[in-house]
């Protein structure tokens, strides 16, 4: 099989059947490739079926934690990002859970003062500039 990276659009669709035939070829892409799932995917599918589709957080983290599911699935840093999924469903914001999972133990320096609560009660490294 084939390696290929599959964009944003490729996965809501795979995820959402919005587009019918754009759904088959997704699905298809899906079962007929190893698909690489960079993190810039994750970020903006996840963006994507929040404001554009309205999905349901619940809805969207049991979207994305099935790719994991799938043998020919590949998730760039899968252990972290399983972390941010768990992250995003216990209320963080999915881009602050990958900023976070990205740093890789350094402090994150910040204005958002609901991201630094949140992230000191989870023992996160994250200050107010």
């Amino acid at each position: 099989m084939e390696t290929i990276v599959a964009d944003t659009n490729v996965l809501v669709r795979f995820l959402i059947e919005e587009n019918l035939a754009q759904t088959r070829r997704a699905c298809e892409l899906f079962r007929t490739h190893h698909v690489n799932l960079p993190e810039t995917v994750f970020l903006e599918t996840e963006w994507v079926l929040r404001f554009i589709y309205e999905v349901p957080r619940q809805e969207i983290v049991l979207g994305l934690r099935s790719l994991f599911k799938l043998r020919n699935v590949h998730v760039d840093r899968n252990a972290m990002m399983l972390n941010v999924i768990n992250a995003y469903e216990s209320g963080f914001d999915f881009a602050d859970a990958l900023h976070h999972g990205s740093a890789e133990g350094l402090e994150i320096k910040t204005f958002d003062r609901k991201f630094v609560n949140r992230a000191k009660k989870n023992g996160w490294k994250v200050s107010l500039v």
